[in-house]
């Protein structure tokens, strides 16, 4: 405000360097108190992974927190103005991009989820919705019965990355927070617990690929901001990554085109390097806090066009609340003062139940977890020392089971007794005694049933 800065400018993507401690969550903090005090025409996402924003209800009534027990997604619940069609290809790139998974893996997600909605009758208007767990049984099934080891590694790999979503309460419902919330509220989300690196870079893409397909199929054009995220944390979301092997991720994939739809970020991080050369290209305003690295020295040189004087001027500027500042409004850059923002007290978790009371009624009434629907296809995973012993067997059917050993992977036959448990309890082998001579002892072999021949 104090600038005149159009909020508007804020749909070109602003990033913010500098070290730990240095002042640029007080920055942050400022601009979110002048967002949020009176209504806008803009609404304010903020994933928080420190849990240090709610104080700022304290400034605005307008300010929604959802703590980690309210944060309750359904990432395979289609949004009214998407197709099941279109839903499956949204989810699938986003997914295997953010979760960083080869990308066949996008291909082989898409034909399971297809499958999915039509055994939930999704494309013929249900809304009997799966939810990851079913996304994982049926993968599972899948991988029980499947014969290619390279459609076996992505089923694996998939299975993978679905781990901490499954072991997750916050992906464990029917209907989640109703798409309209991440439109039109001021939302702060605690991710400072049980939120992994690759989750996070999942949800912030999730809603940041909403708001960007709503807009997009409402024709919301133009570079008036509508939805603004915040991130505290650009290591995360901006990683270098070989993109021969993982693609593009999402959210850099639509960086570059949120302007024209109103979807603006300002991003933070203490080194340079978070910010790839995408983000960089598209970035309107740059505000520098100390730092002490040459590579950032020669970084912020470069991006923000400084002489060698103004560039040496980095090294100078005290520990805490200056800044150097490259905003596209300006011929020059300048100097930003940024004072300590002194928070009046700590919101406790009791206060923001009681702040939020009302807001997470509302909520409830619309969110469900329906424990009633029976899940797609539940079978056990079968592991993968599993699936190399069986392999091995139908090379070697009259291996020993202390020759066994020399399958792919074992190196001891602890492992491989393990292996024929498991084996056996699922009915692809009986263990069973022969004479390998006439007057010899017997040996136990591990004899592979009707069901390990079919396999």
């Amino acid at each position: 405000d104090q600038f005149g800065v159009k909020y508007d400018d804020l749909s070109l993507p602003v990033i913010i360097p500098g070290r730990v401690g240095a002042g640029k969550s007080s920055l942050n903090k400022y601009l979110v108190i002048q967002m949020v005090r009176t209504p806008r025409d803009f609404n304010v996402i903020i994933p928080d992974l420190k849990g240090e924003y709610r104080a700022l209800q304290t400034y605005s009534k307008h300010l929604r927190v959802l703590t980690k027990k309210y944060i309750l997604i359904n990432p395979l619940q289609v949004p009214d103005w998407m197709t099941p069609t279109e839903y499956i290809v949204f989810f699938s790139k986003l997914f295997t991009r953010e979760n960083w998974l080869i990308t066949t893996s996008e291909s082989v997600l898409i034909k399971i989820l297809t499958y999915i909605y039509k055994v939930r009758g999704i494309f013929d208007g249900s809304q009997n919705w799966p939810t990851l767990k079913d996304l994982y049984y049926v993968i599972s099934s899948r991988l029980e019965s499947e014969k290619s080891f390279k459609f076996r590694d992505i089923y694996l790999w998939l299975l993978n990355r679905l781990d901490p979503y499954i072991l997750s309460q916050n992906f464990d419902c029917r209907f989640g927070i109703p798409h309209r919330i991440w439109r039109t509220e001021n939302v702060v989300l605690e991710m400072d617990s049980g939120f992994p690196d690759n989750m996070y870079s999942f949800i912030v893409s999730y809603l940041a690929g909403l708001r960007y397909t709503y807009n997009l199929t409402n024709k919301l054009v133009g570079s008036k901001l509508r939805t603004l995220f915040l991130c505290d944390e650009g290591r995360i979301l901006f990683r270098t990554r070989d993109t021969a092997v993982f693609g593009e991720s999402y959210i850099t994939e639509i960086v570059t085109k949120c302007r024209e739809f109103g979807v603006g970020y300002i991003v933070s991080s203490p080194e340079t390097a978070s910010f790839n050369q995408t983000l960089r290209a598209v970035t309107y305003t740059k505000i520098c806090f100390p730092l002490t690295d040459g590579e950032d020295k020669k970084f912020i040189k470069r991006s923000f066009g400084l002489d060698d004087e103004q560039a040496d001027y980095l090294f100078k500027l005290p520990r805490y609340g200056q800044a150097i500042v490259r905003y596209g409004g300006y011929e020059n850059p300048f100097i930003l003062g940024v004072p300590h923002l002194n928070l009046k007290r700590i919101v406790s978790d009791e206060q923001v139940q009681a702040r939020m009371a009302e807001f997470y009624a509302d909520l409830r009434t619309e969110m469900r977890v329906d424990e009633t629907v029976e899940p797609i296809g539940v079978v056990e995973a079968e592991p993968a020392y599993a699936a190399s012993l069986l392999y091995f067997l139908g090379k070697e059917p009259f291996a020993k089971v202390s020759e066994k050993k020399r399958a792919a992977g074992f190196k001891s036959p602890a492992e491989v007794a393990k292996a024929i448990g498991w084996l056996e309890k699922h009915g692809f082998v009986k263990r069973e005694s022969y004479r390998d001579s006439k007057w010899g002892r017997k040996y136990v072999f591990a004899v592979l049933t009707l069901k390990a021949s079919k396999h």
